[in-house]
């Protein structure tokens, strides 16, 4: 946000990046000019520096440069969009940066509850892991509308869409998660204790969703009386529909991507009793959701050279998800 809200003359404009430092510290951006960081040009309390007015009189980081100077200005996501801060980390956010003098992936150990963790790097998570979505969808409309005078009309509509999603999450071998899964670091031989001693895993999911409407509706305008001083106008109909999902998900462990999205295979579970643990009770999660829903509704409007207004409104609604009782079954609002 680009904001000017101080009286005093001659202040600098300020620059508002919303996000979590917005909201509990410090809330200026962070300038990098030419691959260098910049800092304010006075040190001040963060007190001071939250101040709108004082931080407009003083100018900001970049205060002294020409606007004829710029060539491009990015606004960057965390901190590993820039160069300066991949192999220097960020002061500001506490993080550590994303490769080391070599140009190699930088490793800390990412702690798990209160004791040292495995190897992480968020390059390496995001190079090693995903989630990738398919889906399909066809939807069908019909719209019919029949005049029957000039002051009252029927609309007919009927709607059907068929829709199939696909969503495969998976974490490769190399990722903090796994490694976390496995008790050992990439390349290290798993303990016995692990639930996932060779590959990755992969969750996939399949989805299948079919609904229809249909609805009937009568509408009427009708002007009467002396000079048309009087109107009555409204609508009464009903509404069918129904919306049905099927939804299959499955997380299988062993799972190596890059050979030819295969999963390993004859794994001693005497070795490895816990993973054989999570076998067992490891089943396709099966949903099956079916919502039916019949409406009927009405509006009724008077109203005297348009000057005074009455109008009523009603509608009632029933469906299968309202409960088990058959009170329950109609929802009147």
């Amino acid at each position: 946000m680009f904001m000017s809200n101080s009286g005093e003359a001659g202040v600098a404009p300020k620059i508002r990046i919303r996000g979590t430092s917005s909201i509990i510290g410090n809330r200026e951006p962070l300038w990098v000019v030419d691959g260098i960081v910049v800092n304010d040009p006075v040190e001040i309390s963060p007190e001071e520096l939250n101040d709108p007015d004082f931080v407009n009189r003083i100018g900001n980081a970049i205060a002294g440069l020409n606007p004829q100077d710029i060539e491009r200005l990015d606004v960057l996501k965390g901190c590993f969009g820039h160069s300066a801060l991949r192999f220097e980390g960020c002061q500001w956010c506490n993080c550590d940066p994303a490769y080391d003098a070599d140009g190699n992936y930088y490793y800390y150990k990412k702690m798990v509850t209160y004791s040292e963790g495995y190897d992480f790097n968020i390059m390496n998570e995001l190079d090693n892991s995903g989630v990738s979505q398919d889906g399909t969808s066809i939807t069908m409309n019909v719209n019919f509308r029949f005049k029957f005078n000039d002051w009252l009309s029927a609309n007919a509509i009927a709607s059907y869409t068929s829709q199939n999603t696909t969503i495969e999450d998976y974490w490769g071998d190399r990722t903090n998660h796994i490694a976390e899964l496995r008790g050992s670091e990439y390349g290290d031989v798993a303990p016995s204790t692990s639930t996932c001693p060779q590959g990755g895993q992969l969750t996939t999911q399949n989805t299948r969703q079919k609904s229809w409407t249909t609805r009937l509706q009568l509408d009427w305008n009708k002007y009467f009386g002396d000079e048309e001083k009087h109107n009555f106008n409204g609508s009464i109909g009903y509404e069918v529909s129904s919306t049905r999902y099927k939804q299959n998900q499955y997380t299988a462990r062993g799972y190596y991507p890059d050979r030819g999205l295969s999963f390993v295979s004859n794994i001693n579970l005497d070795d490895y009793p816990d993973y054989g643990d999570w076998l067992s009770s490891n089943v396709p999660v099966l949903t099956d959701n079916l919502s039916n829903v019949l409406s009927a509704y009405a509006s009724f409007t008077y109203s005297w050279n348009q000057l005074v207004y009455f109008n009523l409104n009603g509608r009632i609604d029933s469906s299968n998800e309202f409960g088990h009782q058959s009170n329950d079954k109609l929802l009147p609002i």
